[in-house]
């Protein structure tokens, strides 16, 4: 099992997000917004100080830190064809 594997709920939840961008500037931007609001079918997900998780596991709780949350996005962006990394930060 991949860090990145996404369940076919999370895969349907991030197409549906980007469903009607234009580009993939606008992709980048619904899909974090989508994450983050919990208006109009988005995730809601909150920060969370101790919530380092896997993706799956953000996508589920809905509750993340910068680490959990950096990693639902990478990995719903590169299931969407974006190219996305995770930076290291010192």
């Amino acid at each position: 099992l991949d860090l990145f594997d996404l369940t076919d709920e999370m895969k349907a939840f991030a197409k549906e997000a980007v469903s009607s961008a234009r580009n993939q500037d606008e992709q980048v931007e619904m899909l974090h917004r989508a994450l983050l609001s919990s208006e109009d079918g988005g995730r809601g997900i909150r920060y969370s100080l101790l919530s380092t998780a896997t993706p799956t596991d953000v996508f589920e709780s809905k509750k993340a830190n910068c680490l959990g949350h950096s990693l639902l996005f990478v990995a719903m962006a590169r299931y969407l064809g974006l190219n996305a990394h995770v930076n290291q930060v010192m």
